[in-house]
């Protein structure tokens, strides 16, 4: 689904080779994948942005967000 703002269910799958809800959250957790809580359909919502920033190697994986800085940015 081009133009989407975050991953579809079957991206999300395809990135995590885990065909559920909870595996995935699990793989995105243990991977250092952020994500922005769980859609209206109960899957998470894993920015597209970041996903193409982490896949070409501009993006860290996940660290702890401060007050005052984010969990990751495109530099």
């Amino acid at each position: 689904m081009p133009g989407n703002l975050y991953l579809t269910p079957a991206e999300l799958v395809g990135l995590t080779g885990y065909k559920t809800r909870p595996g995935v959250s699990k793989w995105l957790d243990q991977n250092g994948w952020p994500s922005a809580g769980c859609g209206k359909d109960g899957w998470p919502r894993v920015l597209r942005e970041y996903h193409d920033a982490r896949m070409m190697g501009l993006a860290p994986a996940r660290k702890k967000a401060t007050a005052t800085e984010p969990a990751w940015s495109v530099s």
